[in-house]
């Protein structure tokens, strides 16, 4: 189960159109088969101040990649390809900037992940009540 995280300078977090982005990333790690799209989980976080060196314009896209299910090490580093490939492309494509993107990749073992399944009130109510038996017919 991919997670990705991704941490983006205020400017860029403006200018990029995000949805549109995770839906093509998660397109394209399903369409390598890396991941079935269904797990693929990502976020975007916009830093409230960044600066990169000393250059007070540059800015940043770093994604953390996280699986959870063992792969290859050259799985998990196509997965990484193709996610910064996304991030690279949505950086181009909004113009002229100074920008440094990068991915983090890292594999936690199942034993050092903790998950819990939380369902709308609705949905729990509907699940606790069993469905009534058939009436046995009148005799």
């Amino acid at each position: 189960m991919p997670h990705i995280v991704i941490a983006v300078s205020p400017g860029l977090f403006r200018r990029i159109a995000w949805p549109r982005v995770l839906r093509a990333l998660h397109a394209a790690l399903a369409e390598a088969g890396l991941a079935r799209i269904g797990d693929i989980k990502s976020r975007v976080l916009a830093c409230d101040y960044d600066l990169i060196g000393d250059d007070p314009l540059a800015e940043q896209v770093i994604a953390t990649l996280l699986t959870t299910n063992p792969r290859p090490a050259e799985a998990e580093r196509q997965m990484a390809t193709r996610v910064l490939s996304c991030l690279e492309r949505a950086v181009i494509e909004i113009g002229d900037t100074r920008a440094q993107c990068c991915v983090f990749f890292h594999h936690v073992p199942k034993d050092r992940y903790l998950r819990v399944d939380i369902e709308p009130v609705a949905a729990r109510a509907a699940a606790a009540v069993a469905p009534a038996e058939p009436a046995e017919p009148a005799a």
